[in-house]
């Protein structure tokens, strides 16, 4: 009975410093530079699978205001 405590007391702590480990590596990386900047999307609207669901291929975007070459976006949307 001694072991199965000793045991459940060493995996609990081992569990407990573990999500402590991992909880303070989460704040290291820097916010994403375009998160709230403003851009222009273009590309190809086609109608989705489901109502008011649609798929836009082709996607290239720029900055808003901005007469800088459009580039080509590597994801859809």
């Amino acid at each position: 009975m001694n072991h199965i405590f000793i045991a459940t007391t060493l995996s609990l702590a081992l569990a407990g410093a573990s999500f402590l480990w991992a909880a303070s590596g989460q704040g290291t990386s820097g916010p994403d530079p375009k998160l709230g900047t403003r851009v222009t999307i273009t590309g190809c609207l086609h109608k989705g699978t489901s109502r008011n669901w649609f798929v836009l291929l082709g996607v290239t975007e720029r900055p808003a205001g901005s007469s800088a070459p459009i580039q080509p976006v590597p994801y859809a949307i």
